[in-house]
C-alpha cells in the first residue's frame, strides 16, 4: 500500500503545534477500521514533519530503528498478516470491522537481524522498481493501443484502409439508398397487409311473394 498525498482532508481549525497527532517521516499508519478488504492496510508516511495529522480511523506506529518501518509496512500488508487482522477483528457482523492496538501487539512478527532486514528491504525495493516500471510501460502501451484503434476506425470510416474504386458510390449515398429502400419495403408491406384484410360479408334478404 502506498500513501496517497493527494487523498487528504483539510481542517479549518488550529492544531496545537505540540499535538501528538502530527506525522513524522517514517511513521507507519495502519487502517484500524474499514471494510474487510482494507482492514489493516498499512502505509509509510514520507512527507514533511508537522504538516499532516492522522485520522482516528488509523493507528500510528513509530520506530527508532532505521529500516524497520519499511519491513513492518511490508509485513503488515502480507496476506497472512492481513488474514490475522481479519480473524481477530471486532464488529464484523452488521458494522465496520475494527482492530485495536492490543491486536497489533499480538500480531506475529518474524524479526530477523538488522542486516537481514536491510537486505530484505533492498531486494523488495529492487523488485518494486521493476514492477512500477512494468506498470508504467503497460499504461503507455494501453494508451497507444487505444490511439491506434481510434486511428484505424477513422481510416475505416473514411475508406482509407483499402484501395478505393472510383466507380463506387460514397458511403453517404449508400446509407441514403439503404434508408430509401427500407422505407419502400415498409410501404409495400403495409399495402400487402391491407390487401389481405378480409372483407365483411354482406347479408342479403329476398322478399317472398305470398
Amino acid at each position: 500500500m502506498i500513501l496517497d498525498d493527494n487523498a487528504i482532508k483539510r481542517l479549518h481549525e488550529e492544531i496545537d503545534p505540540d499535538s501528538k497527532y502530527w506525522l513524522e517521516p517514517g511513521d507507519v499508519l495502519v487502517q484500524r477500521a474499514n471494510t474487510i478488504d482494507y482492514l489493516g492496510s498499512t502505509a509509510v508516511y514520507r512527507g514533511l514533519p508537522n504538516e499532516f495529522i492522522y485520522p482516528d480511523l488509523m493507528m500510528r506506529l513509530r520506530f527508532s530503528v532505521i529500516d524497520l518501518e519499511d519491513y513492518i509496512w511490508r509485513l503488515f500488508n502480507y496476506s497472512q498478516t492481513r488474514l490475522f487482522f481479519r480473524k481477530n477483528a471486532t464488529g464484523i457482523a452488521g458494522s465496520m470491522p475494527k482492530i485495536s492496538g492490543t491486536i497489533l501487539k499480538t500480531t506475529p512478527v518474524p524479526l530477523p537481524s538488522l542486516a537481514e532486514i536491510e537486505q530484505i528491504n533492498r531486494e523488495l525495493d529492487s523488485k518494486l522498481t521493476v514492477l512500477n516500471q512494468f506498470e508504467a510501460d503497460c499504461e503507455v502501451s494501453i494508451r497507444q493501443a487505444e490511439s491506434l484503434r481510434q486511428s484505424i476506425l477513422k481510416k475505416a470510416f473514411s475508406g482509407q484502409l483499402v484501395p478505393q474504386d472510383p466507380t463506387d458510390e460514397p458511403a453517404s449515398k449508400l446509407l441514403e439508398r439503404i434508408k430509401s429502400e427500407k422505407a419502400e419495403r415498409e410501404v409495400e408491406a403495409k399495402a400487402v397487409k391491407k390487401s389481405r384484410k378480409p372483407k365483411a360479408n354482406k347479408k342479403t334478404t329476398t322478399a317472398k311473394k305470398r
